[in-house]
């Protein structure tokens, strides 16, 4: 699991699956939308540290620390999003209802 600083690439595609997600809101719910895309993000995360690992023991070994990882991961962005939702939240608002994001 990396501990990099996020690069140009890593929000380029971060806004790829938000339009996405958004798109779908036109067809389900935003709740439904945003619950799929966090089962999306724990099922591929889930194949990220199948892959990593690269065989069923050293899996079974590093899930513990899989698990931690990705769940102070969320719990980081997910707080820091907040904090800027708190901080912007009529502007934030404003822009979501003109662009639909």
């Amino acid at each position: 699991m990396s501990t990099t600083q996020p690069d140009q690439q890593f929000w380029e595609l971060a806004d790829t699956f938000i339009r996405e997600a958004t798109e779908q809101c036109s067809v389900a719910e935003r709740a439904k939308v945003g619950a799929a895309l966090l089962y999306a993000a724990a099922r591929f995360n889930a194949f990220v540290a199948a892959a990593a690992a690269g065989n069923e023991s050293s899996f079974q070994a590093d899930r513990p620390k899989a698990f931690e990882y990705f769940s102070d991961q969320y719990a980081r962005m997910l707080a820091e999003n907040l904090n800027e939702w708190a901080n912007n939240f009529a502007r934030n608002l404003k822009q979501s209802r003109d662009t639909g994001a």
